[in-house]
Order: structure tokens, then C-alpha cells, then sequence
């Protein structure tokens, strides 16, 4: 009796309406057991159009979906039209009809994925999709398509037809330094629309590969002269070199506002080149004959990029300005301007590109001059035992401020020689160990050492001369015996030869025995 039950009529309208409500509950027309479909009669429940409120069953829906399919397909229509009337199907009722029939399911899909492909282009649709209604047509190809992509000139065009009308052009775009193609309807001269290039370029590798040709000299340009660069508007023929006459993707235009090609700078870079190394430059100047402007820093280190001359030019202008400004950055005096020619030395009048100014007292003079000047008194620094320097200005008692004393190690042997053994002095002295109270200087004329009190026999640390505690008095040695030049000494407890490199005069054998290196005394005891 109960199998009886399910396959009665009353029980089937149940089962389709709750299967109905739970999957198109706002769609779904529920009136009892009374509903009946006006296309077929049956007692069912119906679903709804929202978009025009007529009423059918599912079976009937499905049925004038599918009729459509071709229709659709043909005339890029994005949803079927109620079996009614020529209203669209609503958005809600097609989706729910595609869960139930395959070839509706495709077709749906088909579109959705159609138009994920305008998802950049979505701002020049000429007009939203209709939902039943047929695409426009293109006036160029006469087609239905699924929408039209509109130029800020206002033409309208499928994009098939706006990528063929693109790669007619590219030939004279890169005869003409365009970056971008102009709206291909006659007379009209408008550029295209970034969204529409951009759209176009995912259609057409040839589009695709000029576009990235271009993007790949702009960078070139902009690698090192960013600001510099100076393009056509999009879509508008490059610019006209004032020097050459010749057309380019782009100029390069300096801070005084003159532009050229990077040609046109890169010729007139190299034929300064003499005249900077004569003068002391560290730039070129602007090519305009009445502009006194240097050429911009990125304008000049992309012509190092073209020329071999400007490039060791521009080398060697900047591993002395590095050493400079390194050594001495805070009292460097420039020219006023980097192509003006570089100071002159009042002591070898001699131009170089920048003076060293000694702060105490005003005087200024080269780097060479400052560093024969402090090699006259290195003797003074090594008897005072530390850099003290006075200005080489005539009957000038100023000090040299430390900066003169560091550029100078770096131009003279000399110097270095002696700030090397300084900083030997000075490690010396920072010994936490032995403060300043128990450090003495070593009495050999000219060293620079010291050494620690609190032993019988002072060792300096430099040079190694060892003298008596507060007497200065050489200490007693056992002279040992020389193998191939080094000093090898026996050990006093088990007769092993040692030779000795370096350290204090405290010795410990391989058998385990301390003793003084100097005397050979045992280094505990009496």
C-alpha cells in the first residue's frame, strides 16, 4: 500500500516542489494541487520569470531553452527568451535551467568565459550585454558580436576587427615612433584607447611583441635617465631631434628644459671629453652653445652606456671623487658648478677638481700640495709621536685638522707608512689591561712602541727592544744562534731549538718549562 502512495499523482507534485523550493526557492510558483502549466497542462509546480512574471513548468522551460541554443549561439545572445513573450529569461531561471540541462550548461559557460576575456576592457563596451536580446553588430565585418569596444573618439568596433585594423598599422608605427595605433575608422586620427590596446595585445602576438619592443627601449632609456625622458603622448608620432632632425621613440631632456636624442648627446659628450680632463670637469655641459647648465647626472651616465670615451672619462673622474669625498668630504671646495672648470691651487696653480680647506685658519691648497707638505714633517710627527701638523699658509701657526692628515695617506706611501705604525700605537694604548699609567714609551730613537710595566724587563711591543724597569737600561740577552737568517734559541730545561716570531719575552716549551726568552732564566722564581 505504502509503494502504492509514491507513485501517485498527488505525491509527485510534492516531491517536484520541494526539489523546486530547495534549489529555486525564489522562482518557484506553489499553489497547492491546483497549479497547472498553460504550455502543457500538466498539474506541476512552475517556475517563474522574474524578468516578466509568466509561469511554466520545468520540462517546458528546458524545452524553450534549448530550441534557442542556435539562435543564441548565432546572434550572440547572452540567455533565451520566455516561451511567452520576447522578455529574457532572468539570470536566476537560466542558471537554474543550465543545472538541469547539459547543452544549456555549456552554452552558459561559453559565454561567461567569452566575457571573462573583456575583464580589462570592460570601460569601452559600447553597450552592456542585453540579456535576450541579439549582440551589436559590427559595422566594419557586419557580425553579431558579444559587444563592441568603443574608442574615446566614440567608433565602435568588434575587437577581431580592431586587432586586424592594429597589425595593418604597426609599419608605419614604427616608422613613425607611435607607440600605440590610431582609431582605424577614415579621417579620424583619434589614438586608440589604452583598455582597447591593452585588449588588443592579448589577441595579437604581432601587437604584442611591437608593444613589448618599445617598452623594452623605454626602459633602456629610463634605466639611468628616468627623468630625463621625454615621449610622445600615446598614439602620437616620437619626437623630432632639434640637433639631428631625425624622429625618435623618445628625447632626453635636461634640467635647463633642452632636449636631444641620445645620439645627438653621446657626440657632444665625446667631443668635451678633451677639454674636461684639460680643465678639471667632472661633466660635460648642456649642447645648447648658450646654455651654461652641466648635463644632468642620469643624462651623462646613460651616455657612459654608449660611449667607451665617456665612460673611462667618467671612471676616472669618479674613483678620485669617491677617494675625495671619502677621505676629506667635509672640507672639499668644488667648482660652483660641476661643468665648470675646477679650482685653482694657489701653491702650484695647478687646477684640480677640488681643494682641501684647512678649517683652523681658511687656507686652501691641492691634495699633492697638502701631501708633500705633510711628508716635510713626518720627522716632527715621529718625534711627537702622534700626527700633529701645522697649515703650510705662510707664517700660518694654525693646525691641520685630521681630515688633510687622511687624504694625505691616501696619495703618499709615506704617510701611510707612518698612520700605520699610529694605529699600532694607538691599539697599544687601548689595552684594558695596562691603562696609561703602566704603559711606557720605547727609548729607541724613532720607534713608535711601547711597552707594559709590572715585570722586571720591559719588552716593546714594536720593535721588540727589551730595557730594565724605570732605568731604561738595556736588559742582559742570551744571543742564541742564527739558522737561515732567524734566531733559534735552546730551551734550558730539555734542549729543544725554538725560534721565536713575535709576543712578549714569556717562553713555554713543549715540555711544559716557562721561561725568558731574552735570558733564559726561569720565568717563576728566583
Amino acid at each position: 500500500m505504502a509503494l502504492q502512495n509514491f507513485k501517485q499523482p498527488a505525491f509527485q507534485h510534492e516531491l517536484a516542489a520541494g526539489r523546486l523550493k530547495l534549489f529555486a526557492p525564489n522562482l518557484v510558483v506553489w499553489n497547492e494541487r491546483s497549479t497547472v502549466c498553460p504550455s502543457c497542462t500538466k498539474v506541476t509546480p512552475l517556475l517563474k520569470n522574474p524578468a516578466c512574471q509568466h509561469a511554466f513548468c520545468e520540462d517546458c522551460w528546458v524545452q524553450t531553452g534549448e530550441s534557442q541554443l542556435t539562435r543564441c549561439q548565432a546572434e550572440c545572445m547572452l540567455y533565451a527568451s520566455c516561451l511567452q513573450c520576447d522578455v529574457g529569461m532572468d539570470e536566476r531561471l537560466w542558471t537554474y535551467l543550465g543545472s538541469q540541462s547539459e547543452a544549456i550548461h555549456i552554452h552558459h559557460q561559453a559565454l561567461r568565459s567569452e566575457l571573462s576575456r573583456f575583464i580589462h576592457a570592460r570601460q569601452v563596451f559600447a553597450q552592456t550585454p542585453q540579456l535576450a536580446s541579439p549582440g551589436p553588430v559590427c559595422q566594419f565585418c557586419g557580425e553579431h558580436r558579444l559587444v563592441l569596444l568603443k574608442n574615446t573618439c566614440g567608433h565602435s568596433a568588434c575587437e577581431r576587427c580592431w586587432s586586424t585594423a592594429t597589425e595593418k598599422q604597426l609599419l608605419q608605427c614604427r616608422r613613425n615612433f607611435r607607440t600605440r595605433g590610431l582609431c582605424h575608422f577614415d579621417a579620424c586620427s583619434c589614438p586608440m584607447a589604452e583598455e582597447i590596446w591593452r585588449h588588443v595585445e592579448s589577441l595579437s602576438p604581432a601587437v604584442r611583441n611591437f608593444s613589448m619592443e618599445n617598452s623594452k627601449e623605454l626602459q633602456r632609456l629610463r634605466a639611468n635617465a628616468e627623468d630625463a625622458v621625454m615621449e610622445a603622448p600615446a598614439g602620437m608620432a616620437g619626437p623630432t631631434c632639434s640637433t639631428c632632425g631625425n624622429q625618435h621613440l623618445a628625447l632626453l631632456r635636461n634640467p635647463c628644459g633642452h632636449a636631444t636624442c641620445e645620439d645627438c648627446w653621446k657626440t657632444f659628450a665625446e667631443k668635451q671629453i678633451p677639454e674636461c680632463q684639460h680643465s678639471r670637469r667632472l661633466r660635460p655641459h648642456c649642447f645648447n652653445p648658450l646654455c651654461n647648465d652641466a648635463m644632468s647626472a642620469g643624462i651623462f651616465a646613460h651616455i657612459c652606456t654608449l660611449s667607451a670615451e665617456v665612460s673611462i672619462f667618467a671612471d676616472h673622474v669618479d674613483r678620485d671623487v669617491k677617494r675625495l669625498q671619502q677621505t676629506a668630504s667635509e672640507i672639499l671646495m668644488w667648482a660652483s658648478a660641476p661643468c665648470q672648470a675646477g679650482p685653482i691651487c694657489t701653491i702650484c696653480n695647478e687646477r684640480c677638481f677640488a681643494l682641501l680647506v684647512n678649517t683652523e685658519c681658511g687656507h686652501a691648497a691641492c691634495e699633492q700640495c697638502w701631501s708633500i707638505w705633510v711628508e716635510t714633517q713626518l720627522p716632527r710627527c715621529r718625534d711627537e709621536k702622534q700626527p700633529f701638523l701645522r697649515c703650510l699658509g705662510e707664517r700660518c701657526q694654525a693646525a691641520v685638522v685630521a681630515s688633510i692628515w687622511s687624504n694625505s695617506c691616501s696619495c703618499s706611501d709615506e704617510v701611510l707608512g707612518l698612520e700605520r705604525l699610529f694605529e699600532r700605537r694607538r691599539s697599544l694604548q687601548k689595552n684594558c689591561l695596562y691603562p696609561p699609567a703602566m704603559q711606557i714609551d720605547c727609548p729607541c730613537e724613532g720607534c713608535l712602541g711601547l711597552g707594559y710595566r709590572g715585570f722586571d724587563t720591559v719588552m716593546c711591543f714594536m720593535c721588540e727592544h727589551q730595557w730594565i724597569a724605570d732605568s731604561g737600561e738595556p736588559a742582559a740577552t742570551n744571543m742564541g744562534e742564527l739558522l737561515d737568517g732567524e734566531l733559534i734559541k735552546q730551551c734550558p730545561k730539555c734542549g729543544e731549538y725554538i725560534m721565536k716570531n713575535g709576543g712578549c719575552d714569556h717562553m713555554t716549551c713543549r715540555c711544559k718549562h716557562e721561561f725568558r726568552w731574552t735570558t733564559l732564566k726561569p720565568w717563576r722564581g728566583a
